[in-house]
């Protein structure tokens, strides 16, 4: 008999089997010290742990070079350059020793590769040499200040100083610097959109590239003005040429940075250089109008009528000297700026000290004072040298007798102190009366019928403010009221919650009311029609149950 197959497990059958002993996984070895290691990850920390890599590296007047160009466009000198974990060195495809890169590269001009090699790295470097003569950048400067001299700064007068500065050839990097901070200086004077905003700003990085490493007054006044622009503050006071925009940077600086707000509050008398004058566009010029008002009284309205720009730097400068104006004069306004900092570009540091500032108590800062004190209180003499009259630190009584009142206006938290038995109000000593209250406890019962009891007993009460008793011989009555109603007759002037109530004389009989009791359905008819207020409901759409 023939067997009949039909092949499905000839093309099905397990070709692979499982080891009966799992493979260990490969060792890999250092090529350093030759240790062995179980993996790729543990070789890797192997050889960051055990045989860190000391790259060469090359310093330029102190700052470490990066992989990016650098344009040198001063004269350096051999000590200038300094190498470090470096064993040769190539300058333009030529082997040199590490101790004669610094001579070959203080000759230098022009684009020049450099190489730093080591043993186990290499390191690549490149370099712009464009120094210019003295007598090139003499002729750039006259002119730039036959090209604004009359203050009339367009394309076409732009144009015009970047042709007559082509001839001198080893300044076009100045030049060009100039050229387009005064394209960036004319597209000030009118609004832009977004689009052109971000060229104009792009201009102005390239200037500041082009000119941060020429010692000219032009370049550095420029220098100075885009730094303060772009908040840097500090690099703008160091790049100043005059005391009136370094002052105005440092202040900036300091407001910036400080933590317990500012501290310079009188006006900066400082006046800006010729060049700077020529050179600073009309919004920066207002704003360092402002920022070198003095933190007073005198100038709050010039602060908060200040119209601010819709460029995002102008509006940190603007923001950041309009809070902390506030903050020292005490202004009301300042809690809204320093909430609404974030959205102005400043830091979460200076937000969070400035939030410490006002909400903390027996906080430093001047507190604003009264809007209207009273003609007989005496001025209170603070800390810091100001007068207020109204303090929320106030702890003790009043000495002359008169209540302080506390302002809205101050942004100090509102901690009220704790009163003293001196400073409470002395109550005024009760009367005794003749007349009683009647107090009395209703029992548990069917709530219809204490209602009908309360309707059946309008004696009670009008014998309660008449004077006529419930009680014989001193003793008290127990009745079924309603649970609003009073529970015992004391004396009005004697009456208090640990009082015991005269005993019942043994021939004197309770007198009780008969008791009513409803039906369920006659107590939800007298519930309907005595409901004359809406039910309110709940999310699930039943009704609520009436607050008693």
């Amino acid at each position: 008999m023939a067997h009949w197959s039909s092949g499905y497990a000839d093309f099905h059958e397990e070709l692979y089997a499982e080891p009966l002993i799992p493979s260990s996984p490969p060792l890999l070895r250092c090529t350093e010290c030759g240790a062995t290691l179980d993996g790729l990850d543990a070789l890797r920390e192997h050889m960051f742990l055990a045989h860190p890599i000391s790259h060469p590296v090359l310093i330029h007047r102190g700052r470490f070079c990066g992989d990016a160009r650098l344009l040198v466009q001063r004269p350096t000198e051999a000590k200038d350059w300094t190498t470090v974990n470096c064993t040769s060195v190539r300058v333009n495809d030529d082997t040199v020793s590490p101790t004669d890169l610094g001579p070959r590269l203080s000759t230098a001009r022009g684009v020049v590769d450099v190489q730093l090699y080591n043993d186990r790295s290499n390191r690549k470097y490149e370099f712009d040499f464009a120094i210019a003569h003295d007598d090139d950048l003499h002729g750039v400067d006259a002119e730039l200040i036959r090209a604004i001299k009359d203050g009339d700064i367009a394309s076409n007068s732009i144009s015009t100083f970047y042709e007559r500065s082509l001839e001198f050839s080893t300044a076009q990097n100045y030049s060009g610097g100039i050229a387009e901070y005064l394209y960036w200086m004319a597209s000030r004077r009118v609004e832009t959109e977004i689009t052109t905003a971000v060229r104009n700003r792009d201009k102005l990085n390239n200037a500041a590239h082009l000119l941060s490493d020429i010692f000219r007054p032009a370049a550095l006044a420029i220098t100075s003005l885009i730094s303060f622009h772009f908040n840097h503050f500090e690099d703008a006071a160091h790049r100043a040429l005059s005391p009136g925009l370094r002052d105005v940077s440092a202040r900036m600086d300091r407001m910036l940075t400080s933590s317990i707000g500012a501290t310079d509050i009188a006006r900066i008398d400082g006046e800006l250089s010729q060049v700077e004058k020529l050179l600073v566009d009309e919004k920066t010029a207002s704003l360092l109008v402002l920022c070198s008002l003095p933190l007073d009284s005198s100038t709050t309205r010039d602060v908060a009528e200040f119209a601010r720009s819709d460029d995002p730097y102008d509006q940190l400068k603007a923001h950041l000297f309009a809070a902390e104006h506030h903050l020292a004069t005490g202004d009301t306004r300042a809690e809204q700026l320093v909430r609404t900092a974030r959205q102005n570009g400043l830091s979460e540091r200076w937000l969070n000290a400035r939030l410490d500032l006002i909400t903390e108590e027996g906080s430093i800062w001047h507190t604003a004072p009264a809007a209207a004190a009273p003609a007989n209180s005496a001025p209170l003499r603070k800390a810091n040298g100001t007068t207020a009259t109204a303090s929320h630190r106030t702890t003790g009584p009043d000495p002359t007798g008169t209540e302080i009142t506390e302002s809205r206006g101050n942004l100090a938290p509102n901690r009220h102190p704790t009163p003293t038995p001196a400073t409470m109000p002395a109550r005024t000593p009760t009367t005794a009366r003749s007349d009683q209250i009647e107090l009395t406890i209703p029992p548990p019962g069917n709530v219809d019928s204490t209602r009908k009891q309360a309707n059946e007993a309008p004696n009670n009460a009008a014998a309660s403010q008449t004077g006529e008793a419930t009680t014989k011989s001193g003793n008290v009555t127990a009745t079924h009221v309603p649970r609003d109603t009073v529970t015992a007759t004391i004396p009005r002037a004697t009456r208090s919650t640990n009082a015991v109530p005269a005993p019942r004389a043994p021939d004197t009989p309770l007198r009780t009311t008969p008791e009513v009791v409803h039906t369920r359905a006659e107590h939800d008819h007298h519930e309907r029609a005595t409901d004359t207020e809406p039910r309110r409901k709940s999310w699930l759409g039943r009704p609520l149950p009436r607050q008693k």
